[in-house]
């Protein structure tokens, strides 16, 4: 499965606590997404990739582009940790 990619325009955003800290979050179409990453508009390609990465893992993946950055997303609800592949960290599980 392939992240869906949209415009930031698109989406709804909200902040939301979780982890012991404010967390921002949106939702597209039905769905909740967490942010994970954020990247300078130069970066398309490590955004996508990381996209990639996070849908081939099982998440419900979002990018999304405005005219300064691009922005990664996974499903809120997602029940797995998230392996990143640049720093080799983990993203717990919110459930």
């Amino acid at each position: 499965m392939l992240p869906v990619v949209i415009h930031e325009a698109l989406i709804q955003s909200f902040s939301f606590y979780g982890e012991g800290c404010i967390r921002e979050g949106m939702s597209y179409g039905q769905q909740i997404y967490r942010l994970v990453q954020s990247y300078e508009i130069a970066s398309r390609l490590h955004a996508y990739s990381l996209g990639c990465d996070l849908s081939h893992q099982g998440s419900r993946t979002v990018v999304t582009v405005c005219d300064r950055q691009y922005k990664v997303w996974v499903e809120l609800r997602s029940q797995a940790e998230i392996r990143l592949p640049e720093d080799k960290g983990l993203i717990p599980s919110l459930s």
